[in-house]
């Protein structure tokens, strides 16, 4: 079969977001490694939607989609128009917090004995927890939605990509049939195993301050695509190269006392605020892709 690549007109290229390179041009390939936002790679060809790049050492794959052609000056030097962007970031990192709360409009996700709404409670935590970053300073944040709307699953991670994401949060409450099912619990990606540490801490400090149960880090593995995700948003995000993707199941609504918990605006504000000190506290400690 012929190979399908092409020589290129597009010379070099950067990248917009925390970008994967992948080993073929197919979104399951091997990954080669991520090209940090602001990135400049010399393109070598291009396949539909992919470019073929320089990548170090090695050549690899990334999505048109996620990058910008380099711009030259008159000396016909190679720029990137973030340049000055960069010099000023590595002076006082502003970092951009995604927060997904999860379902709205059509989807109401959970719903408990006393009629609480997951959509409700979700849009409420994630109100509370952008408020409470934005207080600490350091923190871009944006909401995938700020009302009572439904979005769709790919729309919400492609919305990040394209804002170009440090840190992607979504929140959710859980339910069960077993009504004393109780506990807080986060999934991270399968891709990122790296990241369980931190999806540890998060769940163990919202278990505390909820004084429930901690039912700890966990993945969802996709019984249709293996070793890739179940869970679209998460899938979606760290496919686009997002180092830190989190889905925050924040307690059982099922549950009749953790629903009436939940109800109590307080705790909402007290789960945002140690969500918020958490992620605060990741500054220093992130992948070396953010």
């Amino acid at each position: 079969m012929r190979d399908a690549t092409t020589i290129s007109s597009v010379k070099n290229v950067t990248t917009r977001i925390n970008l994967k390179v992948r080993g073929e041009p197919k979104d399951q390939s091997t990954l080669l490694g991520i090209a940090p936002a602001g990135t400049r790679l010399i393109v070598l060809g291009e396949r539909k939607k992919w470019f073929k790049v320089l990548f170090g050492n090695a050549i690899g794959w990334v999505f048109k989609e996620y990058v910008e052609l380099t711009q030259k000056d008159e000396n016909h030097k190679n720029i990137d128009k973030t340049d000055k962007i960069d010099k000023i970031d590595k002076i006082s990192r502003i970092y951009k917090v995604f927060i997904d709360p999860g379902h709205g409009g059509k989807d109401p996700g959970a719903v408990g004995q006393k009629g609480t709404r997951e959509k409700d409670l979700t849009l409420t935590l994630s109100k509370y927890l952008k408020e409470e970053l934005e207080k600490l300073g350091s923190f871009a944040v944006k909401l995938s939605r700020d009302q009572d709307q439904y979005v769709d699953l790919k729309a919400r991670g492609r919305a990040a990509l394209h804002w170009g994401a440090d840190i992607f949060i979504s929140e959710h409450f859980n339910a069960a049939g077993n009504r004393e099912a109780k506990g807080v619990e986060v999934f991270y990606s399968i891709d990122l195993p790296e990241t369980k540490g931190k999806a540890t801490e998060l769940s163990r400090v919202i278990a505390q301050v909820s004084r429930t149960n901690n039912r700890g880090a966990k993945v969802d593995k996709s019984s249709r695509y293996p070793g890739e995700d179940r869970i679209t948003v998460l899938d979606i995000t760290q496919d686009g190269g997002i180092p830190l993707v989190f889905l925050v199941e924040n307690g059982f609504i099922s549950n009749p006392l953790e629903e009436d918990s939940l109800r109590q605006d307080h705790v909402l504000r007290e789960i945002a605020q140690v969500q918020a000190k958490t992620i605060y506290s990741w500054r220093e400690t992130r992948p070396a892709a953010i």
